[in-house]
């Protein structure tokens, strides 16, 4: 009988050393959740903020997009404004060459026909 309340008190004081074993690392475990739990936290908030950056620059890129597709089209059409006030100029003063030479022939001619006669 005293055997086997020693064994039972043996196997009792085995038992209460597991239990003690196993509180701990439940503890353990549980402060690391916690901490885990707190470090998914502090990345949520950044992933957050990360976010609202990208929104911002987003829609400041957008911004630019529409501003420099503004410059190039007042760019554009700057340049067609100068091509067409260059081909006027061009255009009178082929007709003024072609007035000029024809005044020229007209001349020309008038002189070849007082020669004759002179």
């Amino acid at each position: 009988m005293r055997e086997r309340l020693g064994r039972e008190q043996g196997r009792t004081e085995e038992l209460e050393r597991q239990i003690a074993d196993l509180r701990n690392a439940c503890e353990r475990h549980a402060r690391k959740i916690k901490r885990l739990k707190d470090e998914l936290r502090v990345l949520r908030e950044e992933r957050i903020t990360l976010l609202e950056r990208l929104e911002v620059l987003s829609i400041r890129r957008g911004e630019l997009n529409f501003t420099w597709a503004r410059e190039v089209e007042a760019q554009l059409r700057s340049a067609e404004d100068l091509h067409r006030t260059k081909d006027a100029r061009l255009a009178a003063l082929d007709e003024r060459l072609l007035a000029a030479e024809a005044l020229l022939t007209e001349m020309a001619k008038r002189a070849a026909q007082a020669r004759p006669e002179a």
